[in-house]
């Protein structure tokens, strides 16, 4: 599928919201992708899943992964579907007093397996990064980080912090979309009643 064939996807499911939005980053915007919306057809969930399989099998041999790992809960359905398709293992962390873990459900994940990373939206990778350090705490030393994602919003700003923790980041669908720390909220949507979506929220 093309990119915008995607994006027309996501725009015919209303998933594509307008108004004034704190994401998961704490960051504001005037945009908010809603994938739970387009990830309601499973027919679109299989599509999209295949497509990020492909991206990514352009970086690396598919067969060879063992876990496909996604962070609760925005990962969680395209995660799955991408490990099924694969047919690898499928984990995910989930948050236990504000942290990542997966012992909440009694995933382990053996050393120097082969891990790819799937994500909904990434906006400053922030919780992927995250839970890649969390992973590391454990004393894994996982190979072939790869990070799949639906939309990447970040303006590049992702693909950016990823590296720094040499994780690639592929993604289906680049937005440019822009974000404000609060203290730079343009007053055109100061105006407009903020809502909070997101589903970890961190202040700036």
């Amino acid at each position: 599928m093309s990119s915008d064939n995607i994006y027309n996807l996501f725009l015919n499911s209303g998933a594509v919201l307008h108004g004034h939005f704190i994401l998961s980053s704490g960051l504001h915007s005037d945009y908010f992708v809603q994938c739970a919306r387009v990830l309601e057809k499973s027919q679109n969930v299989q599509l999209l899943a295949s497509n990020i399989i492909r991206e990514i099998h352009t970086s690396v041999n598919i067969q060879d992964v063992h876990y496909v790992i996604s962070p609760a809960v925005g990962g969680l359905i395209i995660g799955y579907e991408v490990a099924r398709q694969i047919g690898s293992n499928f984990v995910f962390c989930e948050r236990i007093d504000k942290k990542f873990s997966l012992e909440k459900r009694g995933f382990q994940i053996k050393p120097n397996s082969n891990c790819v990373i799937i994500e909904d939206v990434v906006t400053t990778a922030g919780t992927s990064i995250e839970m890649i350090n969390y992973l590391h705490s454990l004393g894994l030393n996982l190979n072939m980080c790869i990070e799949g994602c639906l939309v990447d919003r970040s303006g590049d700003v992702g693909t950016k912090n990823l590296q720094s923790v040499h994780v690639k980041l592929i993604s289906l669908l680049k937005l440019n979309i822009r974000t404000f720390y609060s203290d730079d909220i343009p007053d055109n949507l100061r105006n407009v009643p903020a809502v909070a979506l997101g589903t970890k929220q961190r202040t700036y």
